[in-house]
């Protein structure tokens, strides 16, 4: 029996590569593919339903989002963000546009200064409830216009200096902070009518953190924040949620992928950023989206680290500090940042030793886990520590999927760890997790495990 949510992990895959391609690449059988694909479209056209518009011209349709195969749990569903256009005569679809999120209603028709635009109401499910307006491509005058008319910002030329930092434009760039030398402390994203909420109030150094959803990073991100900071930007200056650039640095993938993250860090650090602000925050930021190698630069400039941090970073050499002569913990060793309201003092052994299991596991650190279970952490426990309702609620076996660690996630099925544990927000089982996640190397290790068992 194949679970619903494997059905959809085959189908999506189904959509990419030859049946026979998907059954050899995740072995299985050729017949659970076309079954899983026929499951899937059955269930698509029962329940796909769509907001339309009917224009003069044109047929707009924006696919309402999908009914769950996992009563109501949508998490594991791959939704059409899309808006289409046909042409209203013959049906054919002229257009595939993508949104940034799924429609929440009818598409709708109107004028702005001469200009049709089609607006989509957008959002829900966690993310920021926006009107996405479309419009066919402007004039470079036109274009320019509309920045200098945005009223989100503080500054008149906040955009135009942005727009230099996405094209990774250096010589525009320094002309703008020559040339209106308050641009340094400017802030952007003011209002509410942006799909970027992390940014809101951010300077322009925060940019050169990235974000996944809105530019790529220039490759001369590091100079540029040099720039900046020569010109007079504030290291510690922080946005409406009362993040530093530093701290969006450590935990920003697109930081990672642009191969950047080590040296902005080090910029930040040697222009004065506060290494130990808010207790550790920052190496928890980055532990717990998995950033060990950010996390490893914070420590070289300094950020404090306890036990729970040690391990994220696999420095047993450090976690043995946090141990008496007797085996029990030392004094502090649960000190550091945390986001949910327990005091540090309050927590028992065996809560930090839980954790700091957790963070080993997040982290791919399989020295750290073997360390904290001959010291008796709990294997199937579900610690606290992390971003809550996210982060917690699950088990080191489900960290260790999430870290994509094979080498972690077969040593602790080895050391008797519970395949059959739901985490408690998407109740779905470390497979489940590596099925979501499409990692098809732990999904055989679990699954030849499980057929073993």
């Amino acid at each position: 029996h194949l679970t619903d949510i494997y059905r959809c992990f085959l189908a999506q895959w189904a959509k990419k590569l030859s049946w026979a391609e998907v059954a050899r690449s995740f072995r299985t059988r050729w017949d659970n593919v076309y079954h899983s694909v026929q499951d899937v479209v059955e269930y698509g056209l029962a329940h796909r339903r769509v907001f339309p518009l009917a224009t003069p011209t044109l047929l707009f349709a924006a696919p309402h989002p999908a009914s769950s195969l996992r009563s109501g749990q949508n998490y594991f569903v791959d939704e059409e963000a899309c808006l289409w256009a046909y042409d209203p005569d013959t049906g054919r679809l002229l257009a595939t546009i993508a949104l940034p999120d799924n429609a929440r209603g009818n598409p709708m028709s109107c004028t702005v200064n001469g200009r049709q635009l089609i607006v989509v109401p957008s959002g829900g499910g966690g993310r920021p409830a926006e009107l996405v307006a479309l419009g066919l491509p402007q004039r470079a005058a036109e274009r320019e216009a509309d920045r200098l008319l945005r009223r989100d910002a503080d500054h008149p030329f906040y955009y135009r200096a942005l727009d230099a930092l996405d094209g990774g434009d250096a010589a525009e760039f320094d002309r703008l902070l020559q040339a209106h030398p308050t641009l340094v402390a400017a802030r952007g994203y003011t209002g509410q009518s942006h799909g970027y909420p992390s940014l809101q109030r951010a300077t322009l150094l925060h940019h050169l953190a990235g974000h996944s959803s809105r530019k790529k990073l220039p490759a001369n991100a590091v100079a540029l924040a040099r720039l900046l900071l020569a010109r007079g930007a504030r290291v510690d200056a922080t946005t409406q949620a009362g993040a530093t650039t530093r701290e969006r640095v450590v935990g920003s993938a697109p930081a990672r992928w642009a191969g950047l993250q080590e040296e902005l860090i080090a910029a930040l650090a040697a222009a004065g950023a506060d290494v130990a602000r808010e207790n550790g925050k920052y190496m928890w930021v980055a532990l717990t989206n998995g950033e060990r190698a950010a996390a490893a630069a914070l420590l070289t400039h300094g950020t404090p680290v306890d036990l729970r941090f040690a391990a994220g970073l696999n420095r047993t050499d450090l976690m043995a500090a946090f141990f008496r002569d007797d085996g029990g913990l030392a004094e502090g060793a649960g000190r550091l940042y945390r986001p949910d309201a327990i005091r540090p003092e309050d927590l028992s052994d065996r809560q930090i030793l839980d954790e700091a299991l957790a963070y080993a596991c997040r982290n791919g650190s399989l020295q750290a886990a073997e360390y904290l279970l001959a010291r008796g952490a709990n294997i199937d426990a579900k610690p606290d520590g992390f971003v809550p309702s996210v982060g917690q609620g699950n088990t080191v076996l489900h960290k260790a999927v999430e870290a994509h660690s094979r080498e972690v996630l077969v040593f602790l099925l080895d050391r008797g760890a519970d395949t059959t544990v739901k985490d408690d927000r998407f109740n779905a089982t470390p497979r489940g997790w590596a099925e979501f996640l499409g990692d098809p190397g732990l999904m055989r290790v679990l699954r030849e495990f499980e057929t073993n068992e």
